[in-house]
């Protein structure tokens, strides 16, 4: 069992040219599932790995801001702590580190950390030497890779971007903001594709490996990113799609050969499509996370995506099949994650080319009844 993290891949910024940008990636999980409406919870890897390693949302996990201590609390159960139960030797073959000491990878028997360089060539050849080595062994390994996420551009400029782009777009300005805040503009956008490209070659090799040495029945690869990028962005919210659209594939053991599908699904959805494919619990009912219709569970009526991050404005977008609710409250979030509601702004969209905006009473009800309901628990 094999999961990908595909750091700020932001499916939404390149699905219409995937064909292009991804055909290896295609090609193999064309006979399984890729939802093209999947989204993160949050905007960036901290919490958003440890939402995707529990089922939960960043307010029940209770870990936000890098820096602060936060453990998540043992009483729930992470996916790899699920998979060792069920008697897989569990290795972190490749990460950051940022799960370890809030409790969001614990669970596996052997961590590979690499706290900045997180290359998918380095990933897929530990993936196979793995394989390899311990091949009487029922393995389940997760894979972290970071060449898919834009970086802020006082990160040394590839040499391809400098030959191919403009003089003006290499030498642009440098951006010091961090990543979620980069504005679009051709150099970040050109390298970012330019990467994925890259990763799509590499991992175009592991799953020519996995198809070669394995029947589909003997594994289940899932192919995932905690969140998108804002450097593909279309609108200035922090929750658009493109920030927050997140890729989300699978294949193999169990999985219906029905390629791209238009299901809404969330990211905290991932740990109960794992359980139902490899056989853990997913009944308990502190999950947050849906089993999507195509594995046999029901379909989404909305998701959420938010921004809980201390000294910045409570951030929330709700999104349906047709409509996207974006709400940015005035008060900062406080340091132990709670939120005001008091003075708040709102504005609907269509999910469309024309992001067309909807005034409507009932919808915008319909829509703060949600955020009312979600943020009851960490609303002062």
């Amino acid at each position: 069992v094999l999961n990908i993290l595909a750091d700020g891949l932001s499916w939404k910024g390149i699905c219409e040219n995937a064909s292009a940008l991804i055909p290896n990636i295609l090609k193999f999980f064309s006979k399984g599932i890729i939802f093209d409406q999947s989204f993160s919870t949050v905007e960036y890897t901290y919490p958003a790995l440890a939402g995707i390693e529990t089922g939960l949302y960043q307010h029940k996990t209770g870990i936000a801001k890098p820096g602060i201590p936060m453990e998540l609390d043992p009483f729930y159960v992470t996916a790899s702590e699920q998979m060792k139960k069920l008697g897989y030797y569990c290795v972190n073959i490749q990460g950051d580190a940022q799960g370890i000491y809030n409790g969001a990878t614990r669970g596996f028997d052997r961590l590979i950390v690499n706290h900045w360089i997180l290359r998918a060539m380095d990933g897929v050849e530990r993936v196979i030497r793995h394989l390899e080595t311990f091949d009487e062994c029922d393995s389940f390994l997760f894979m972290h890779f970071a060449d898919t996420h834009p970086y802020n551009a006082d990160v040394s400029t590839p040499a391809y971007a400098s030959v191919h782009l403009a003089l003006a777009d290499v030498l642009q300005p440098q951006d010091r903001e961090k990543s979620v805040f980069l504005k679009p503009n051709p150099l970040s956008q050109y390298v970012n594709r330019s990467e994925i490209r890259a990763v799509d070659r590499q991992l175009g090799h592991l799953f020519d490996y996995l198809t070669t040495h394995y029947e589909d029945d003997e594994y289940i690869v899932l192919l995932y990113s905690d969140h998108g990028t804002s450097v593909h962005a279309r609108s200035s919210y922090l929750m658009s799609e493109e920030q927050t659209g997140a890729a989300l594939m699978a294949r193999g053991a169990g999985v219906p050969q029905l390629g791209r599908v238009n299901e809404l699904t969330s990211s905290v959805d991932i740990y109960k499509i794992l359980g139902k494919l490899a056989g853990y619990p997913i009944d308990a009912p502190y999950l947050d996370g849906n089993l999507p219709e195509v594995f046999g569970g029901q379909r989404r009526e909305y998701t959420v995506s938010n921004s809980i991050y201390p000294g910045q404005t409570y951030k929330i977008c709700v999104r349906t099949e047709r409509y996207a609710f974006h709400l940015e409250t005035e008060e900062f979030t406080r340091e132990d994650g709670t939120i005001s509601l008091d003075r708040y702004t709102y504005h609907i969209h269509e999910r469309s080319e024309s992001y067309r905006e909807v005034f409507d009473d009932a919808l915008a009800r319909y829509f703060l009844d949600i955020v009312w309901k979600y943020t009851e628990s960490f609303r002062r």
